[in-house]
């Protein structure tokens, strides 16, 4: 009985319950995030295969062949040309967007609905739907273009100059609400009294724009632009559903090219040790990024 009372008397304390509280996230967390994390960087010296078997010690020789794979060497750098042509577009039409409808009318809180739409559809929904509109023989963009413009038709996903970039468009779409609504929070949370002085100085309102909001939102601004940036990188769900990586590897991401070496052809080990180098760039980007952010602000 007073085993029990001391216990209780213990996890009453909120500097014990607390544990308590943070306990099944930490649990979640340790079991999908830090395990998976540890056994990456285990396997990757190994030759496993996915059917867990002729288990043998490789050392570094998986990452070696990594660095001499022209295929995996192309699927970095078309992440990389995918996340510095996603990335600061989507952060552009946010922030615009953002600007456009912060005042809160009626007008606007529908225009933030409508904009925010896509970002509760599922990137499958989105991937197949926007499939679906730029086919070149059903789709109904291909038929305006040729109806009432006379473009002929053309293949979007079929083109190595084209492919990249629609999934571009498509990513922006359906995930350009979410960053919105943070820039919305950010901007709204600026007091208005620095605008009424502003306006009182005679600053008009691009002025005030550069002036107050950007500074007063720039930790908003580099959280936005760190996540987006890692999850620009990791994109696969669109590449799967949309293009598969092709034509010609064109859309091969890096996530996409570890799904084929793991799902195709079983090398368990090898995509480790892709995992491994993959999460080691994003990491030191990520640092680096994260440092800039500290300096901006010191000043």
């Amino acid at each position: 009985m007073n085993t029990l009372k001391r216990i209780d008397v213990y996890w009453n304390k909120p500097e014990h319950a607390a544990y308590l509280f943070i306990a099944p996230v930490m649990i979640l967390l340790f079991t999908f995030s830090i395990v998976p994390l540890i056994s990456s960087f285990i396997l990757s010296g190994t030759d496993l295969s996915l059917f867990l078997t002729d288990i043998k010690w490789t050392g570094f020789d998986n990452f070696i062949k990594a660095f001499s794979d022209e295929r995996f060497l192309n699927s970095l750098k078309i992440s990389f040309k995918f996340a510095l042509g996603a990335v600061p577009l989507r952060l552009f039409i946010s922030i615009i967007i953002a600007l456009f409808f912060a005042n809160n009318t009626f007008f606007n809180k529908a225009m933030r609905s409508i904009y925010f739409l896509p970002v509760v559809c599922s990137s499958t929904v989105i991937g197949i739907m926007w499939k679906l509109t730029l086919n070149r023989y059903v789709g109904l963009i291909p038929y305006w273009l040729t109806t009432y413009l006379g473009i002929p038709a053309f293949d979007v996903f079929h083109d190595t100059s084209l492919a990249l970039p629609a999934i571009g468009f498509m990513t922006i779409w359906g995930s350009f609400g979410m960053t919105a609504v943070i820039f919305l929070a950010a901007i709204k949370a600026v007091p208005y009294e620095l605008y009424e002085s502003a306006e009182l100085d005679g600053a008009k309102k691009i002025r005030q724009f550069f002036c107050i909001t950007m500074p007063d939102i720039m930790p908003t601004f580099w959280f936005l632009l760190i996540t987006n940036v890692i999850g620009s990188l990791q994109v696969f769900d669109l590449v799967y559903v949309v293009t598969n990586g092709g034509p010609q590897y064109s859309t091969e991401t890096t996530v996409a090219y570890m799904f084929y070496t793991a799902f195709t052809k079983y090398k368990l080990g090898y995509t480790s040790a892709i995992a491994v180098i993959f999460f080691i760039i994003i990491m030191a980007l990520t640092m680096i990024m994260y440092f800039i952010m500290l300096k901006q602000e010191d000043k």
